[in-house]
């Protein structure tokens, strides 16, 4: 595979286009390298109800972000097939894609808060999001858990991609830390169009997986330390 190099870091107008999915690859890297050492979390809006179904089963309530979780496997390969086989690079280049959000900020976010989109409020991040993000961040720097700790949102997105699929994208990373973490949050409008989607997303999903799995310790022995 080539290797494309990030000569600098990544602009809001490279972040814009990079969550527009058409750019360059040496933009595509950049924006990829931003997020190295973070969570990445590409989910639709119903993981509220699997998070709901989760927790009323027993179970563990992180397992229902693992499915999520690409964290490992983002990557210009699995960027550009997304942009492919999900259309929405189509729907850019055809000039279908409606640019509604794209700024830097820095919004201090309570631990107990939950971030809404500006055009679509169904689409939101809710606070055990971020007690997710918080675990793997103490899992990954051996650090302890800190239940408590704010978030502060860096820069935030939203587009509509021909009136089909919906999307947020939050950037923002932990007070005291440097990482920054992703998280997207989509609706796909139509039944069938949702049916289709998952389709193609979930085998792409699979093989992705499979080229970079998750380490087994992650969801069995691992516990974040002071837990």
């Amino acid at each position: 595979m080539i290797a494309f190099q990030a000569a600098s870091r990544a602009s809001l107008d490279d972040f814009r286009n990079f969550h527009g999915m058409m750019c360059q690859p040496s933009t595509a890297s950049r924006c990829i390298d931003a997020f190295k050492g973070g969570t990445i979390l590409f989910m639709p809006h119903t993981y509220q109800q699997k998070h709901t179904a989760t927790s009323s089963n027993g179970q563990d309530l992180d397992s229902c972000f693992r499915e999520f979780d690409c964290s490992r496997t983002l990557s210009i390969f699995s960027y550009y097939a997304l942009v492919v086989f999900s259309f929405t690079g189509l729907l850019t280049l055809l000039r279908r894609t409606k640019f509604l959000v794209g700024r830097e900020v820095s919004e201090s976010v309570e631990a107990s808060k939950h971030i809404v989109a500006e055009s679509n409020p169904i689409l939101m991040v809710e606070p055990y999001v971020f007690d997710y993000i918080r675990k793997e961040q103490s899992i990954r720097q051996g650090t302890t858990y800190d239940a408590r700790a704010d978030f502060i949102i860096k820069r935030r997105f939203e587009y509509d991609f021909a009136g089909f699929l919906s999307v947020l994208m939050i950037h923002l990373k932990q007070v005291g830390q440097d990482t920054t973490h992703l998280v997207e949050v989509y609706k796909i409008q139509n039944p069938i169009l949702r049916l289709s989607f998952s389709a193609v997303l979930k085998p792409l999903s699979w093989v992705l997986r499979k080229a970079f799995p998750l380490s087994s310790s992650k969801s069995t022995s691992r516990k974040p330390a002071g837990s």
